[in-house]
């Protein structure tokens, strides 16, 4: 029998609709999963399971009822944990600090960027608090407020053997043509998805390029293909599924004709806001001389 890590962490959002898809996914896969579960919140500000502890026992007492207990192990970390024993709390401060020196493309007074620079924090503190605990197997991490598609069986297995033979290797959910991966899933080791949950720790450097501003999903591809030069495999459309947005509109963004809309729409958006961004830097190198 195969064994996968399963570390579940983000916001939970609709519960009511992810969590019986999320739980038929994970059943999908079988074997002997080991389950990690962090529940943030991003209304006001973040919290860990100790202020999520609701949401957190309603996930843990789902999936035992869903799967033999003897298959399934909930780890809770930081339920008395406090997070900054895990990363300095500057860290979180001189991250959007470092982001406020760039175009905010939300143009939402860096709101966005701040509930993410939140998420990336702890989600740093939360992996911490795993490397202790968590075994060298193929890990999935998954967001609460997912709804994915059916993962096939032979990615699980190429990822079997990619591991025994040392070959650095993850599946996502990224377009190369494009040059973005989207951050709502990764299959790869343990290694790679701890320290890709740690990647707000290389944020600083990946803004010192005159031309980047911060934006999720170009911060993770240059990441995981720049940083840790790693051979990444595109999951098809189909798996991408449905996600909760935070305004509690649900969005399939496994349609085709859809993903195509967005995909013009991005490219647009990255072109325009890297120039914008170029030229700011380029006037500001100016006025300093």
């Amino acid at each position: 029998m195969y064994r996968l890590n399963i570390i579940l962490f983000g916001v939970d959002r609709c519960p009511r609709i992810c969590r019986p898809a999320l739980e038929n996914f994970l059943f999908q896969l079988g074997g002997h999963l080991d389950i990690y579960i962090g529940i943030v919140s991003l209304e006001k500000d973040i919290y860990l399971l100790r202020n999520e502890q609701l949401q957190l026992e309603q996930w843990t007492i789902s999936l035992r009822s869903k799967m033999p207990l003897w298959h399934v192990k909930v780890c809770q970390i930081f339920r008395q944990a406090d997070p900054s024993l895990y990363g300095p709390c500057s860290l979180l401060t001189d991250s959007l600090d470092n982001c406020k020196t760039k175009i905010d493309i939300f143009y939402n007074n860096y709101a966005s960027i701040s509930n993410y620079m939140n998420y990336l924090y702890f989600s740093r503190c939360f992996s911490m608090g795993l490397a202790d605990l968590i075994k060298d197997h193929p890990t999935l991490l998954l967001r609460p407020d997912m709804q994915y598609g059916e993962l096939a069986r032979e990615n699980l297995n190429h990822l079997e053997k990619s591991m025994a033979l040392g070959q650095c290797v993850a599946y996502l959910m990224a377009h190369d043509s494009f040059g973005y991966v989207n951050d709502r899933f990764i299959a790869a080791n343990a290694h790679i998805v701890l320290a890709y949950m740690q990647r707000i720790d290389c944020l600083k450097a990946y803004l010192q390029m005159p031309w980047r501003y911060f934006h999720s999903e170009k911060f993770a591809s240059w990441f995981l293909r720049h940083h840790m030069k790693l051979l990444l495999v595109e999951l098809p459309l189909s798996f991408w599924g449905k996600r909760v947005r935070a305004n509690g509109r649900i969005v399939d963004d496994s349609n085709p004709s859809a993903y195509e809309e967005d995909k013009q729409r991005f490219r647009q958006m990255f072109l325009r806001h890297t120039y914008w961004q170029m030229k700011l830097s380029v006037k500001s190198l100016l006025g300093s001389l």
